[in-house]
């Protein structure tokens, strides 16, 4: 049993390290196994995944606040603090560079279709920028104060910005207008469009996570962290969340479905503060950096089990890089109501029906899905999964980690597999039914118990107010028959 479980991981694909200061960007490239990286140290780093050292060449005079590439990867945009941004060709010998804003470059982003970029800076601007023309032909202005971020939407027909004046804005290119405004209560650090293009993400200093519906603009989620929020990345196939906080850690969150929001894993690698995160074009590998000059690769395999129950199906995070350090496992997640009994046989399916939901879509999510596109706007609370700390042996390590997976033969077991796969899905919607109708009970027997400590409060209130009266008309009478009045007399008048 305990060699199944490590056979299957998420691990620890890449550990690096060559930046002198603190890693502020990272972007993969959207064909090949490169990842850029920029830093505080005004320098630019290549990292391939098939070779542990970088190639490094300084790119601007201050402080790189960011850097991507360009969707067919020919070109790395950046931005500074030396108030301008940079266009590199692939083999980063030569660069254009672009100058209008007044302050230090905050964000900078490429279009969907690669022929138009957009920046944001300090000086409260967002502007968008054709590259053959050499500056920018459309402003953004309504911001007042520094502006942190900007991104396209997926249809490039929209942008979306934060700023420290506590909003988030909505901007459409064609007109130059805004059409629309989320007031925050806190400043936003990083803002970022779902894949479907009709939810936006923001990244809070508060710790939480909001994601918001532009259908309908209302909250549609929020998640949590102990400590602000730096970025946040949606998965390609919009079912997941990465998340970079001054927490040390990194999560991965599932959105919207039945388990509201709660991490699938977390990972605390880092010494320090994670500063950003990207995924790979495909979803296969996600990176993160980090103040403490690191950046870590991961790569996913299924993090559910086929076969065993939710309790023995947690997930094993193992570093393929650094085999000394802990395993970071959630616990299975308990019934809200616990009263030491023994589970019931409906929550034991309850259970088992999450484990094979949380499967089936993991295997997936290297597919492009339009499944999210119908998300509803119901606002749902993210619920926090205890974790724990595990030693790994140092044989368990060596016996059962891999290192590269290769892609497995089609064996009888693999088809076996596929087979219970195919009945789950014509299972789901009956499981999912009978998961709302438990939810409902749940909610109208707390509903009756609210109504009955009312009910009984009321009582006690009548009460009280009967005997204020009854004590009040007695002294009222005692006073008239004082004054020499009978009751019949104290009545009439």
């Amino acid at each position: 049993m305990e060699k199944s479980i490590f056979k299957r991981t998420t691990y620890l694909y890449r550990q690096w390290k060559g930046h002198d200061d603190d890693i502020t960007a990272l972007s993969f490239h959207p064909q090949t196994h490169t990842l850029v990286s920029s830093s505080l140290d005004t320098k630019l780093a290549l990292w391939r995944l098939d070779k542990l050292n970088c190639e490094k060449f300084k790119a601007h005079k201050s402080y790189i606040f960011d850097v991507c590439y360009s969707p067919d990867g020919e070109f790395i945009a950046t931005a500074s603090k030396d108030q301008s941004i940079r266009i590199w060709n692939e083999d980063h010998l030569n660069f254009a560079e672009y100058r209008g804003h007044r302050s230090p470059v905050r964000s900078v982003q490429f279009s969907p279709k690669g022929d138009k970029f957009v920046s944001v800076s300090n000086d409260e601007n967002v502007l968008l920028w054709v590259p053959y023309r050499g500056k920018y032909f459309k402003t953004f202005s309504e911001h007042t104060d520094w502006v942190r971020c900007v991104k396209f939407s997926p249809d490039g027909k929209l942008l979306v910005s934060c700023s420290d004046d506590k909003t988030v804005k909505i901007w459409d290119i064609t007109s130059e207008q805004c059409v629309k405004t989320f007031n925050m209560e806190v400043l936003v650090r990083y803002i970022e469009f779902h894949p479907t293009g009709t939810i936006i993400g923001s990244a809070n200093v508060d710790g939480y996570i909001k994601l918001y519906d532009l259908r309908t603009n209302s909250l549609y989620q929020r998640y949590t962290h102990d400590r602000g929020i730096n970025m946040i990345k949606f998965h390609p196939n919009g079912k997941f969340i990465l998340t970079a906080s001054d927490d040390y850690s990194v999560k991965v969150l599932l959105i919207k479905n039945i388990l509201n929001g709660r991490p699938i894993y977390s990972l605390k690698e880092h010494y320090d503060k994670v500063t950003c995160i990207a995924f790979s074009n495909n979803g296969e590998l996600f990176a993160s950096g980090s103040t403490d000059q690191q950046i870590l690769v991961w790569k996913c395999n299924d993090l559910c089990m086929d076969g065993q129950s939710r309790k023995n199906s947690t997930l094993q995070l193992v570093s393929s890089v650094t085999p000394n350090k802990n395993l970071i496992m959630p616990s299975s997640v308990k019934p809200k109501f616990d009263d030491g009994n023994e589970r019931s046989k409906r929550e034991e399916e309850d259970e088992e029906y999450i484990r094979k939901y949380l499967s089936n879509t993991l295997k997936k999510s290297h597919s492009k899905s339009d499944d999210s596109a119908g998300l509803s706007a119901k606002i749902m609370e993210s619920e926090k999964m205890n974790i724990m700390n595990v030693e790994s042996p140092q044989e368990d390590y060596a016996n059962y980690v891999p290192m590269i997976p290769k892609q497995p033969n089609i064996s009888k077991q693999s088809q076996t597999v596929l087979k219970d796969q195919t009945s789950f899905n014509t299972l789901s919607s009956q499981s999912i039914k009978a998961l709302e109708k438990d939810s409902v009970l749940k909610q109208i027997q707390s509903l009756r118990k609210n109504y009955n400590v009312l009910e009984q409060r009321l009582t006690i209130l009548e009460q009280s107010f009967k005997k204020l009266y009854s004590s009040e008309a007695k002294h009222y009478f005692a006073e008239f028959r004082a004054h020499g009045f009978t009751e019949i007399d104290t009545i009439q008048s």
